[in-house]
């Protein structure tokens, strides 16, 4: 392969070049951006590798040829760096000193063949949906950074609807084994009787059904990943033989006697505390060290109160662009009660309120009144009552104190339908103070006579 590698310190740049060399490579150097155009005019290399000292470089090289491989290398990159490298046109983030695996990325086929890389392509697409910018999910990538590169085992834990797999094809898509399959298994969803054939395959004849031989998961995951979610469901008998995998790289098809190398990563999930299901002997200890080498923790959206609004305006731009609607964004009011609200859905949840508001509003400022009822009201008993917490930015406590307020009187509404007597004794106050509120609030007697008329309607059909 013909190399540039744009480095502008000779002790940082020249082992690069002399261990590209001693691999038969031709290499030519630059050490300022104001060269690197006539280099790469007059050198036309299939790769180029640039120090992160200029990184002006790489979207000049992108702009000279779409078909040149850009690799980005610095020592301790960071996520962000990270992130904004890709998206200048990089390829891969190479860890200073370039180790033996990094060395082997970029010699590899990419996407100077004739046919598009689709991983690459994958990559790209994950790293364009990875919003955040709480310090929470930093420490995420910053890890998910650190160990893409290796063939580490990972296990990744957080609430339902964080994005567990997410985070796992970054790690895939990052790791000398993105050109290899990306094979996620739910291992709650599939029946313990036939997870085992799922995972490990069976040859002709092992069982009733099993009409042909089938490779099963590590057969056809060979070079690639993994990813194993929902983890804490398996069952015992599963457990060893997984712990097998770990410890042996091989496993056996069911029927079979002849054992199978296993060349794959995995990278495990869990939602539940495997802590708790080693103490009551659910989960085997020693498969939890094997699989916890790294545990990346993910954080609940409640805990990223400085990406909810990020990821709502990520999910409505998809959705508009999907659907040709116009919905444009969120009113102060909105905005607020979705940073207080406690999305136990969590990312999910979030995705699935942003479609629905694009579909069914379309377009202007998504108001507190078009949220769904459960975030305006909901049945505030104390247990199930939000704590609002404080966002980065601040808030403001009279307009935080006035909208649950408002929930809550409404709901006191629609429980005793508009009685004003009975609402008011729910609430612990004078029906004429609830009047007087209500004045103030026409929105509410709004909402209010529109909901009980819906009931209405339901209820004479």
């Amino acid at each position: 392969m013909k190399i540039l590698v744009v480095d502008p310190i000779y002790d940082s740049r020249e082992p690069v070049v002399r261990e590209l060399e001693a691999r038969g490579h031709e290499v030519e150097t630059a050490i300022e951006s104001r060269s690197v155009r006539k280099l790469f005019i007059k050198f036309r290399p299939d790769a180029v590798l640039v120090d992160r000292r200029i990184p002006d470089a790489i979207r000049l090289v992108a702009a000279l040829s779409q078909s040149t491989a850009v690799f980005y290398m610095g020592e301790g990159l960071d996520w962000k760096e990270v992130r904004d490298a890709l998206r200048s046109g990089a390829v891969d983030c190479l860890e200073k000193p370039l180790s033996d695996a990094a060395f082997a990325r970029l010699e590899k086929p990419n996407v100077n063949d004739d046919a598009p890389d689709s991983a690459l392509s994958d990559t790209s697409s994950i790293e364009e949906r990875i919003i955040g910018d709480d310090p929470s999910f930093h420490r995420v990538l910053d890890t998910v950074n650190r160990v893409a590169d290796t063939d580490t085992t990972v296990l990744i834990t957080g609430e339902s609807g964080t994005g567990k797999e997410m985070i796992a094809r970054l790690i895939h898509d990052r790791s000398p084994r993105r050109r290899g399959p990306f094979i996620p298994v739910n291992c709650g969803a599939i029946p313990d009787n036939l997870l085992e054939s799922e995972l490990f395959g069976h040859v002709k004849g092992a069982f009733t059904g099993a009409v042909d031989n089938r490779p099963g998961v590590f057969g056809a995951a060979q070079g690639g990943t993994v990813f194993l979610d929902e983890i804490g469901e398996m069952s015992p008998n599963l457990q060893v033989k997984l712990l097998r995998v770990l410890q042996e790289f091989e496993y056996t098809p069911v029927g079979d006697y002849r054992p199978r190398k296993a060349d794959v990563r995995i990278v495990a999930a869990t939602n539940r505390d495997l802590q708790k299901s080693m103490e009551n002997g659910d989960f085997r200890l020693d498969l939890y060290y094997r699989l916890s080498v790294v545990v990346i923790r993910l954080p609940s959206l409640r805990e990223r109160q400085a990406d909810i609004v990020p990821l709502f305006h990520f999910f409505r731009e998809r959705y508009n662009r999907r659907t040709g609607r116009e919905l444009e964004g969120l009113t102060q009011e909105a905005e607020k009660l979705l940073m207080t609200y406690r999305w136990p859905g969590n990312i999910r949840e979030l995705e699935n309120l942003v479609e629905r508001l694009v579909v069914l509003k379309g377009e202007g400022l998504v108001d507190v009144m078009d949220l769904p009822e459960h975030m305006r009201t909901g049945n505030f008993d104390g247990s199930t009552l939000p704590m609002p917490r404080l966002a980065p930015g601040g808030l403001s406590l009279k307009t935080t104190l006035e909208s649950i307020e408002n929930r809550l009187i409404l709901d006191a509404l629609l429980k005793t339908r508009g009685n004003r007597n009975r609402a008011a004794s729910l609430l612990g106050m004078n029906r004429t103070t609830l009047v007087e509120k209500l004045k103030k609030k026409p929105e509410l007697t709004a909402e209010l006579e529109k909901r009980l008329k819906g009931e209405s309607l339901t209820k004479d059909q």
